[in-house]
């Protein structure tokens, strides 16, 4: 896989500071908001970024680094969805979790 700090070139300041915003942030429009983008246009160019196969790229790689691998995401969310059962969450709390990480992942 390509680095991240290799396809730094590809990107804006405002793409660099969305993609290390991702890990800490609660949604895209999130970390959209605290790259610099505006609040009314973040969650439109939180959308198009998603679209940049090098944003995505850059993305996955700073996800994998922050340890949010395919496989321990998946593990989470398997616990969330057994906790889930037996707690307050409904199922629809867990299929939106399932969304964000596939939304992520470009699937």
């Amino acid at each position: 896989m390509i680095s991240y700090l290799s396809m730094s070139n590809l990107l804006t300041i405002k793409q660099r500071k969305f993609i290390q915003a991702i890990p800490s942030s609660k949604s895209l429009s999130e970390a959209a908001v605290r790259a610099g983008y505006s609040y009314k246009s973040a969650r439109y160019i939180a959308s198009e970024n998603l679209t940049k196969p090098y944003i995505r790229r850059a993305m996955t790689a700073v996800l994998d680094k922050a340890g949010l691998t395919d496989e321990k995401i998946a593990g989470s969310l398997l616990k969330i969805i057994d906790a889930g059962v037996m707690q307050e969450a409904t199922a629809l709390d867990s299929l939106r979790g399932i969304d964000i990480v596939l939304r992520l992942q470009g699937k």
